[in-house]
């Protein structure tokens, strides 16, 4: 897997007295289209050899609507949080999740599977080290 990241807030460099500080500050939320971007993104990047394809390749569907957000709305400020979980009735689901201030767990974006249960908690771990170790700033 390549370094790739999944965001959920955008931050730039603080300036103070007119020179960089060394340090970021916060800007704005992305949007809930942002994020289903970077996410279809780092699943088209996490290679599964044994299910031949990629993980946006073996995806049954990518469920994004079923929450009901408007793409250019902007995401409720909080931790991103993964979870993969069985499915209702079959296969398994990574879900995307934020956690607000209140801990709240608002869903965003959920990834259905119908394979082995070892590969999705795999992508699932791929998906959490996207979220908390990619490239800043993606």
């Amino acid at each position: 897997m390549t370094e790739c990241a999944i965001r959920v807030d955008v931050h730039q460099p603080k300036i103070r007295n007119g020179e960089p500080t060394g340090l970021l500050e916060f800007v704005r939320m992305r949007t809930y289209g942002d994020l289903k971007k970077q996410l279809e993104n780092t699943l088209r990047d996490i290679d599964m050899p044994s299910w031949e394809c990629n993980a946006f390749e073996a995806a049954e569907y990518i469920s994004f609507h079923q929450y009901k957000q408007n793409e250019d709305t902007d995401l409720p400020k909080g931790e991103l949080i993964v979870i993969a979980r069985q499915g209702k009735c079959e296969g398994m689901r990574i879900e995307l999740m934020v956690r607000d201030d209140n801990f709240n767990c608002v869903p965003i974006i959920a990834v259905k599977y119908l394979t082995d249960r070892d590969g999705v908690w795999q992508v699932a771990k791929d998906v959490d080290e996207a979220c908390n170790n990619g490239l800043y700033g993606y």
